[in-house]
């Protein structure tokens, strides 16, 4: 009896375990082993200046990692791996989401920026500096705050476009190619149980 086995590595969530082992057992994968990983990512340390003490922090990343196998010598082996091939070409021009949607940071900081500048203004104002100097100090403090807000914007504006673009995408491919793709694991699921 000659046996092929694959193992793959997925996130450690029951309903996303549970979808992946109905997709390989409709190609006539079998469950073998199913273990919860941890693997080290290193780790990082951080001081205590009041005590001097130095607290040191190990960071894992958590996966489960399935094993399948499954008979090569079945009767339905060459057409459902053909029909896996079609499946995975089908899976692999899904779209992919590389938009990366910006930090709320910039707003905050410029926020702040513009706030502390106005503040610096009327407090400068008040100690009847040269117009120069609270102009020159309180200006630069809401210009910095100004320009942060407008990189958020702007960062936020691109992130709509692509993320948007993405979901067009997504919706177009799930019309078309996922339900070919679903088609195929029944169509699979049928020649392994013999109907």
């Amino acid at each position: 009896m000659a046996r092929e086995t694959k193992t793959i590595q997925c996130y450690p969530d029951d309903d996303i375990i549970n979808e992946r082992v109905k997709r390989y057992e409709a190609f006539g994968w079998e469950l073998i082993s199913n273990q919860h990983c941890q693997e080290y990512d290193g780790q990082t340390s951080s001081r205590d200046y009041i005590d001097g003490s130095t607290t040191i922090t190990k960071h894992y990343s958590s996966f489960n990692k399935l094993t399948f196998s499954r008979e090569k010598t079945s009767p339905w082996y060459g057409e459902v791996t053909k029909l896996e091939k079609q499946y995975e070409d089908i899976m692999d021009r899904r779209p992919r989401d590389y938009s990366i949607e910006p930090s709320k940071g910039w707003v905050i900081y410029g926020g702040l920026g513009v706030v502390i500048g106005i503040c610096l203004l009327l407090l400068l104002l008040s100690w009847r500096f040269s117009p120069a100097v609270y102009v020159s100090i309180g200006g630069a403090v809401m210009a910095i705050g100004a320009l942060l807000l407008v990189v958020y914007f702007v960062k936020r504006k691109n992130y709509n476009i692509s993320h948007g673009g993405y979901l067009i995408q997504l919706r177009q491919w799930e019309k078309t190619s996922a339900e070919e793709a679903e088609k195929i694991l029944v169509r699979s699921e049928r020649i392994i149980n013999g109907n």
